[in-house]
């Protein structure tokens, strides 16, 4: 199992109030509603202004896995109000991303995004034409569509899960738990989907957050939306805590 700057650091928290660092093994908390860890820069300037482009977001987890873009004209931008009086990153459907550095290469995780797309797009396998919301490195992560979709594995092997009758017009919160024989994907607190497959091999390149970076690291298919928080973890967690994170990302934003 590799990863890297996993230092799992934790960080003080208000007593009886649930942090996602409450559980062992957040990679990386990136919360596109705290304006003092976004920056128009290399994580000096912070943005302040409604319709700021975004080149960094910083890593709440403490282990510095940082999101950033470098390209002006790939940057998402900081959006004010948009769902429960709480800022997000807006993405262009055009060629907006962020790079996130390469975080693990295993078959145990568990992802969490709230976010609303306007893609209309079907995703049934990974070379179909639906964007990615995270993919984690090639061969893994979260597509977008008219589906939501949890993927592992090169082409068409590995582990899917699709989910239908999630509204993408409203915000949700789509959690991915990737375990061998037992991988599940879930839309705001109900189960979508499992899958016994074994997740396959996958080769090792940075995370990509709204776009796809595919075989030769080109990237495609750009996700239209808005994100608002990711939550990762380098473990398949549990019901209970699975439970414990949806509970304080839907009480943070006010999905369902």
């Amino acid at each position: 199992m590799l990863g890297h700057r996993r230092v799992l650091l934790r960080s003080p928290v208000v007593s009886g109030a649930f942090s996602p660092l409450d559980i062992t093994g957040c990679l990386q908390w990136l919360d596109f509603s705290d304006a003092n860890y976004m920056f128009t820069d290399a994580g000096t300037t912070k943005v302040s202004s409604d319709g700021d482009a975004i080149y960094q977001v910083n890593d709440k987890s403490g282990n510095n896995n940082h999101a950033t873009q470098s390209t002006a004209g790939s940057r998402p931008l900081y959006k004010t109000g948009i769902k429960n009086s709480l800022s997000v990153a807006r993405f262009d459907g055009t060629d907006d991303f962020l790079d996130v550095p390469e975080l693990i290469e295993q078959t145990l995780w568990t992802l969490f995004v709230v976010y609303k797309g306007v893609n209309t797009l079907v995703a049934s396998a990974r070379q179909a034409t639906a964007p990615p919301v995270y993919d984690v490195g090639y061969g893994a992560g979260i597509m977008a569509g008219d589906k939501s979709y949890l993927w592992s594995g090169t082409d068409n092997s590995g582990v899917r899960v699709t989910a239908t009758g999630v509204d993408y017009s409203n915000f949700n919160i789509t959690v991915g738990r990737l375990k061998d024989g037992d991988s599940a994907l879930y839309c705001n607190g109900v189960s979508k989907g499992t899958s016994t497959q074994t997740p396959a091999p996958y080769k090792g390149y940075n995370a990509v957050i709204g776009m796809m970076r595919g075989n030769n690291s080109e990237f495609t298919r750009p996700f239209t939306g808005d994100m608002a928080e990711i939550i990762w973890y380098d473990s398949s967690l549990s019901d209970t805590d699975r439970q414990s994170v949806e509970t304080y990302l839907n009480n943070k934003w006010s999905i369902y």
